[in-house]
């Protein structure tokens, strides 16, 4: 069962991944980080990849408040823009290390 989770840090909301293990049910969300469960994907198949990368994506747009309603404007704000840049720099790294664990049987 396998988990990841995302939790952002200081004033620029910059995320790091971190490998949990852990129930394998649902996504969570506490505070400001998100854990993503991946141990229902078939990650040798494409297909799975691709799922996991939408559930990572989800999680970071939902940690980053990407999605969240800003007076005055429809822009993301400075921080949210870094939040979701230095997500999909953690998610890539989380990702490699994940499917080289899947290649290994890990």
């Amino acid at each position: 069962m396998e988990e990841i989770m995302f939790k952002p840090f200081l004033a620029a909301a910059a995320l790091s991944a971190a490998i949990a293990a852990g129930p394998a049910t649902a996504e969570e969300t506490q505070g400001n980080s998100k854990t993503v469960t991946y141990s229902d994907l078939d990650l040798s198949t494409k297909q799975g990849q691709k799922e996991l990368e939408v559930r990572f994506a989800r999680a970071a747009r939902e940690v980053c408040e990407a999605d969240a309603k800003r007076t005055g404007t429809r822009m993301m704000s400075t921080e949210v823009r870094r939040c979701l840049a230095e997500a999909k720099k953690s998610t890539k790294a989380a990702m490699a290390r994940i499917l080289s664990d899947n290649q290994l049987g890990g």
